[in-house]
């Protein structure tokens, strides 16, 4: 599944193919995946993109029209740019523009468009609400809650799954299944500055990579969450556990909190 750094990437690369686009038709291709109608979805035709954003795993789409399109890729979702005369399999959703269509392909279904989504709860991982002291206290609330876990709860703190958690507790050298809750106060410090790090480090990566990247999950650049890694960079044998039903990768090097 695509995380904050992949969807990030993709936002810089989007916004320099569809801002200030004009829309001339707005299709629903499968209504499931879709929480509002085709009426309703049409209020986007004749509207100007006038931003893309990203809060957690969504892209946001913001028209001068005051509507916002939300844009959840799921597991295997991907955005598209392509001109008018090129076909996509598994479409579910697309915009189309004079010159140009985006559209949002799935081949298992799964991808979520919502039109004027509420603010979430949650802050995403790179925003000025993301702050220590939130951190510390959802630290503390989780008592016994793996660390793994708990950076992967989308009601905690939006962007982080499984790749990415692994990234940041390797960088802080905390090992993946250590209680949230037992943290002590200098390490919980550690951490956070570690999840900053790694998803702003993350994101030149893929760019780097890939400087047009607008779908597809890059992930040679990992450290340890690499399936034909064997070595951390330090050295260590990088070792798998299953942590709440997802595959982890870490190392000796990262501390148990018992």
């Amino acid at each position: 599944m695509p995380e904050l750094p992949d969807l990030e990437a993709y936002r810089r690369n989007l916004e320099r193919l569809v801002l200030r686009k004009q829309v001339v038709a707005a299709t629903i291709y499968k209504p499931g995946r879709v929480s509002v109608s085709q009426e309703e979805i049409n209020d986007l035709v004749s509207a100007r993109i006038v931003a893309l954003k990203r809060n957690g795993k969504e892209m946001l789409f913001e028209f001068d029209n005051d509507r916002m399109l939300a844009v959840h890729l799921m597991l295997q979702g991907r955005i598209d740019v392509v001109s008018g005369e090129e076909e996509m399999r598994y479409k579910i959703f697309a915009l189309n523009f004079p010159d140009a269509s985006l559209i949002v392909s799935d081949p298992r279904g799964w991808a979520k468009i919502r039109l004027d989504p509420e603010k979430p709860a949650a802050p995403d991982a790179l925003a000025p609400e993301f702050s220590f002291d939130y951190f510390r206290e959802k630290l503390r609330d989780a008592k016994a809650k793996s660390i793994k876990t708990l950076l992967m709860d989308q009601e905690v703190v939006r962007g982080i799954g499984n790749a990415f958690s692994d990234e940041i507790l390797w960088e802080a050298k905390i090992a993946p299944q250590s209680p949230a809750g037992h943290l002590p106060e200098e390490t919980a410090r550690t951490l956070y500055e570690a999840v900053q790090r790694v998803l702003l480090r993350s994101v030149d990566e893929i760019l780097a990579i890939d400087p047009e990247v607008i779908h597809g999950e890059i992930r040679d650049f990992m450290r340890v969450h690499h399936k034909e890694k064997k070595t951390s960079p330090n050295g260590f044998p990088i070792k798998t556990k299953k942590i709440a039903a997802r595959k982890s990768y870490y190392t000796e090097e990262q501390v148990v909190y018992p």
